[in-house]
């Protein structure tokens, strides 16, 4: 019935706990008559698996909701023509989804080893465009930094 029952009911303590703690949240907004989106329940798995922490769950949901919140409509978003990314931002674009990603995962997934020219040469220039955002914008070396699409991001990419 939930979708975290698999954690309550296979044991490890504090999977269980945050099983829990998430099934209780997002039974509280059932309540209210509100569907939690997936981004919602993708980000509570992370957490409860151990991915990432309750920090980042926290702005990870403070950034969605407020990209949301600044929404237009796709074709306002896409008005710029998909000719005009480059070929490492529509690569950039293809590997990512609706996760976030270390910079590291990111080579990994294009096959890179050079760090400073896929900051230079991806990166930077989608962070530029508005495609990327980082998770910690206040704190660009932060250890945790991930790196996510946007809703312009997302829609070029769709």
């Amino acid at each position: 019935m939930s979708d975290f029952e698999e954690y309550i009911r296979q044991g490890e303590p504090q999977k269980k706990e945050r099983g829990y703690a998430w099934q209780t949240a997002i039974g509280l907004q059932a309540v209210d008559g509100l569907k939690p989106s997936d981004y919602l329940i993708a980000t509570a798995r992370q957490h409860i698996e151990g991915d990432i922490t309750i920090d980042e769950v926290r702005q990870l949901i403070k950034s969605y909701y407020e990209s949301k919140g600044n929404r237009t409509s796709t074709e306002q978003l896409t008005e710029q023509p998909i000719e005009q990314l480059t070929e490492q931002e529509r690569l950039l674009l293809s590997v990512m989804g609706n996760e976030h990603f270390t910079l590291k995962m990111l080579m990994e997934k294009i096959g890179l080893k050079h760090r400073p020219t896929f900051l230079a040469n991806y990166i930077n220039p989608a962070i530029k465009d508005g495609l990327v955002k980082v998770l910690y914008p206040e704190k660009p070396n932060h250890p945790r930094q991930k790196y996510l699409l946007t809703v312009k991001g997302t829609a070029m990419r769709n």
